[in-house]
């Protein structure tokens, strides 16, 4: 596949999955952040804001318009990340390629308010920890493995986390393991 499928692709997968979870839950909350996979360039050579995971919001906008339980997010900070309210408790999201476990105390620092909870990816597989008192969850990834993951023998079925959460936070993370 060349880019341009590739993002039609996954877009097509996401909004099918938002669809069918929009059928089981009052509301459903999406938010893209960018990442390192989108690049249109090599690192030194892209600009920070040019990734072609800005294209996935815009699409699942237009696909999904007419569920009104749907809600894709606008970045309020930046494309790398953003800070969310969800039954009123802020979750920080963020890819995590610049993020270590470090990383997170910087970010939750650099925040406008205070966070709950920082959703993240990057890894490609789905995991939860607790930061200095912070939840972290991090989420799988669609595709499962690339060649950066086959050359550091890191293994893994595409996947992703759903998150039920209430006022006093996350209630409970489901794995979803795509065969």
């Amino acid at each position: 596949e060349n880019v341009v499928q590739q993002v039609m692709g996954v877009s097509e997968l996401i909004s099918w999955f938002i669809s069918e979870l929009s059928k089981h839950f009052s509301n459903i909350y999406f938010s893209v952040i960018a990442g390192n996979h989108s690049r249109l360039s090599i690192k030194d050579n892209s600009p920070k804001d040019e990734r072609l995971d800005d294209l996935i919001p815009f699409y699942i906008k237009a696909r999904l318009q007419n569920l009104s339980n749907v809600y894709v997010i606008d970045n309020n900070i930046d494309n790398t990340m953003n800070l969310i309210n969800i039954r009123g408790k802020n979750y920080a999201t963020i890819h995590g390629d610049m993020d270590s476990v470090n990383g997170i105390l910087k970010l939750v620092e650099m925040l406008p308010e205070k966070v709950y909870a920082i959703l993240m990816g990057h890894l490609h597989h789905n995991s939860t920890n607790c930061i200095q008192g912070y939840k972290t969850v991090m989420s799988g990834s669609l595709m499962g493995i690339d060649d950066y993951c086959m050359e550091k023998r890191i293994l893994g079925k595409p996947q992703q986390s759903v998150c039920v959460c209430t006022d006093k936070g996350i209630k409970c993370i489901y794995d979803i393991i795509f065969e």
